[in-house]
Protein backbone atom coordinates (compact mmCIF):
# COMPACT_ATOMS: atom_id res chain seq x y z
CA UNK A 1 0.00 0.00 0.00
CA UNK A 2 3.07 2.27 0.01
CA UNK A 3 2.42 3.81 -3.42
CA UNK A 4 -1.26 4.30 -2.63
CA UNK A 5 -0.40 6.19 0.54
CA UNK A 6 0.71 9.19 -1.53
CA UNK A 7 -2.24 9.17 -3.93
CA UNK A 8 -5.19 8.18 -1.73
CA UNK A 9 -7.41 9.86 0.82
CA UNK A 10 -10.08 8.60 3.17
CA UNK A 11 -13.19 10.53 4.15
CA UNK A 12 -16.36 10.01 6.09
CA UNK A 13 -19.68 11.77 5.64
CA UNK A 14 -20.50 12.12 9.36
CA UNK A 15 -23.12 13.11 10.57
CA UNK A 16 -25.16 12.13 7.51
CA UNK A 17 -27.17 8.92 7.73
CA UNK A 18 -25.24 7.25 4.91
CA UNK A 19 -21.90 7.52 6.73
CA UNK A 20 -20.21 4.55 8.37
CA UNK A 21 -20.28 6.18 11.81
CA UNK A 22 -20.07 4.92 14.57
CA UNK A 23 -18.11 1.91 13.27
CA UNK A 24 -15.58 3.99 11.29
CA UNK A 25 -12.68 3.54 13.76
CA UNK A 26 -13.06 -0.24 13.81
CA UNK A 27 -13.37 -0.40 10.02
CA UNK A 28 -10.26 1.76 9.58
CA UNK A 29 -8.34 -0.43 11.98
CA UNK A 30 -9.06 -3.44 9.76
CA UNK A 31 -8.40 -1.60 6.48
CA UNK A 32 -5.10 -0.15 7.71
CA UNK A 33 -3.75 -3.35 9.26
CA UNK A 34 -0.09 -3.52 8.25
CA UNK A 35 0.06 0.09 7.01
CA UNK A 36 2.72 2.29 8.60
CA UNK A 37 1.74 5.21 10.82
CA UNK A 38 3.09 7.57 8.14
CA UNK A 39 0.90 5.89 5.50
CA UNK A 40 -2.16 6.22 7.72
CA UNK A 41 -1.40 9.89 8.37
CA UNK A 42 -0.98 10.52 4.63
CA UNK A 43 -4.26 8.83 3.71
CA UNK A 44 -6.36 10.26 6.54
CA UNK A 45 -5.25 13.90 6.38
CA UNK A 46 -1.76 14.82 5.14
CA UNK A 47 -2.42 14.16 1.42
CA UNK A 48 -5.50 16.39 1.40
CA UNK A 49 -3.63 19.09 3.31
CA UNK A 50 -0.81 18.97 0.73
CA UNK A 51 -3.11 18.91 -2.30
CA UNK A 52 -5.09 21.94 -1.11
CA UNK A 53 -2.09 23.77 0.41
CA UNK A 54 -3.95 23.78 3.72
CA UNK A 55 -2.13 24.42 6.96
CA UNK A 56 -4.53 24.59 9.92
CA UNK A 57 -1.85 26.13 12.16
CA UNK A 58 0.35 28.35 9.98
CA UNK A 59 3.61 29.26 11.64
CA UNK A 60 3.09 26.80 14.50
CA UNK A 61 6.09 24.69 15.46
CA UNK A 62 4.82 21.11 15.39
CA UNK A 63 8.01 19.71 16.92
CA UNK A 64 6.74 19.57 20.52
CA UNK A 65 3.50 17.90 19.44
CA UNK A 66 5.42 14.90 18.13
CA UNK A 67 7.00 14.59 21.57
CA UNK A 68 3.71 14.15 23.42
CA UNK A 69 2.87 10.66 24.55
CA UNK A 70 -0.53 9.34 23.62
CA UNK A 71 -2.31 6.33 25.08
CA UNK A 72 -1.75 3.20 23.04
CA UNK A 73 -4.38 0.68 22.10
CA UNK A 74 -3.64 -3.04 22.38
CA UNK A 75 -2.64 -2.92 18.69
CA UNK A 76 0.03 -0.33 19.42
CA UNK A 77 -1.65 2.70 17.85
CA UNK A 78 -3.22 5.54 19.83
Amino acid sequence: MKSESTTSVWGMDYPHSDSNWPTAPEELSEVFAGVSDEGINRITHLNAMDWFSYDPLPGFDRGPIAQWETPKSPGGRP
